[in-house]
């Protein structure tokens, strides 16, 4: 597996952690501030894990282990973190690393993590189903591991022939063309096809209806937002608030938005894993 470990940790600067695998769907809050008061109290955590990310971009170092762990550092306000340096003869070696002790740990990963995990590996080993279930035994029973596998291949299936369907509108291929192109069931694509044209407008009109929900929501906090501004302003004409507290009010909607464009961002590295981008 690991083919090399640096056995005393390493205070390496958060900034130079790049996270580009997460093998929990979800980040657990509630972890992160637990965390964050261990820290904040000089408690001995364990050192999170990162591999060099090499030549491509020198002094930065791949998350392995330890999102929660970076969270609640940062949380705690500091910068730099302790970690154990190893390196990996592929990506698979360093997915099965990963998850290895959380397999038994006290936070055990759930069915939807494991299932996330088991979809990483069938892209990293070039959609093997057997090298999947051979690496997902070294920490599971082989029969849960098969099951995984059977799941995420069968899910790839069916994104493969989602992806068909919209590559005959985008790029003018016919069924044959495009079951060929990403390797699906001709038959079985054009039974999808003839589905899709009758709930094609229906789909096109609940998208449009998502997107509209979003608009409504957005323009109903930035108006609230602005009302607090000018609450504040007027707080400050009438000598209820300082200059400081209306910038620190300023200043903290400024974070508050930059917080979640951070968090827009992060949303998107994740789904361009989880699509296989």
């Amino acid at each position: 597996m690991a083919t090399t470990v640096k056995t005393s940790p390493k205070e390496i600067k958060i900034e130079d952690i790049i996270t580009t695998r997460n093998f929990r769907k979800k980040l657990d809050q509630a972890w992160v501030e637990q965390l964050a008061a261990l820290y904040a109290n000089n408690v001995d955590v364990d050192p999170i894990t990162v591999t060099p990310f090499g030549e491509e971009k020198p002094g930065k170092y791949k998350l392995v282990k330890g999102r929660h762990r970076i969270q609640g550092r940062l949380l705690a306000d500091f910068q730099t973190i302790k970690c154990h340096i190893k390196t990996y003869d592929n990506e698979a070696d360093m997915i099965i690393d990963a998850i290895s002790e959380d397999v038994k740990s006290s936070k055990p990963m759930t069915h939807e993590d494991f299932l996330y995990t088991a979809k990483q590996l069938y892209e990293v080993t070039g959609y093997k189903k057997r090298e999947v279930v051979a690496r997902l035994s070294e920490v599971m029973p082989p029969k849960m591991a098969k099951n995984y596998a059977d799941m995420v291949v069968q899910k790839h299936k069916e994104r493969q022939m989602v992806k068909a369907l919209d590559a005959m509108g985008t790029q003018k291929i016919n069924v044959s063309e495009a079951a060929t192109q990403f390797g699906v069931d001709e038959n079985q694509l054009a039974l999808m096809l003839k589905d899709r044209k009758g709930v094609k407008r229906k789909k096109h009109y609940s998208i449009r209806n998502f997107k509209g929900n979003i608009k409504q929501r957005f323009n109903a906090y930035n108006k609230a937002m602005i009302k607090s501004i000018e609450d504040a302003f007027a707080g400050y004409e009438n000598n209820e608030f300082s200059e400081v507290e209306v910038q620190t009010v300023l200043d903290f909607i400024e974070a508050t938005g930059q917080e979640f464009l951070k968090t827009v961002v992060e949303k998107k590295k994740r789904f361009k894993t989880l699509s296989g981008q």
